[in-house]
């Protein structure tokens, strides 16, 4: 007769059943990224998709959208002209060699909290270079002390505000953003 392992990682919708006749293969089928996703998932998040950080696109005119174009531009410490130039972005994202997109829905400030929770807990996993990057101005604060941060622990640049083409990364995800009206 055939004897498996079997592992049980509950999620809030479903349950994921990792299986393998040999225990040693459980931690090649348990891979740290799965767990990460998973954990996404229990924070509520809608869909995570790995890319290649070399395919994101960076370029200038994400940060033009925000100057002409956002009331928070220069009023908020993640912010251009404070957040990554695109050039910093582009050497940044040379640092990695995976990247996990996430999709959430709002309400902006509880998506930027658990976009937090998913770096820690990426963290302990043992990937310790893990760093979100949020979505639209940081919303830790009502009003933004620009020259010192309260939350420097918490406050992230959002993808866009670093130069990065959200639109054509949700592209490469698989997904179709909307634009907000």
């Amino acid at each position: 007769g055939l004897s498996y392992t079997i592992s049980v990682k509950p999620t809030p919708q479903t349950g994921l059943v990792f299986s393998s006749r040999k225990k040693s293969s459980l931690p090649k089928l348990l891979d740290n990224q799965s767990l990460i996703q998973i954990k996404a998932g229990e924070l509520g998040f809608v869909k995570t998709v790995g890319v290649k950080p070399k395919k994101i696109s960076v370029g200038s005119w994400p940060i033009e959208k925000c100057k002409f174009g956002c009331d928070k531009y220069g009023n908020r410490g993640t912010c251009p002209p404070r957040s990554l130039s695109p050039d910093d972005m582009k050497k940044l994202l040379k640092d990695y060699k995976k990247a996990l997109v996430v999709f959430g829905e709002p309400p902006l400030e509880e998506y930027q909290k658990k976009l937090l929770e998913l770096e820690n807990e990426a963290f302990r996993q043992g990937y310790v270079k893990a760093l979100v990057f949020s979505a639209g101005p940081c919303s830790l604060c009502e009003d933004c002390d620009v020259a010192n941060c309260r939350n420097p622990d918490k406050a992230r640049p959002s993808l866009e505000s670093c130069g990065v083409d959200v639109f054509d990364l949700a592209k490469k995800a698989g997904l179709q953003l909307k634009v907000l009206k």
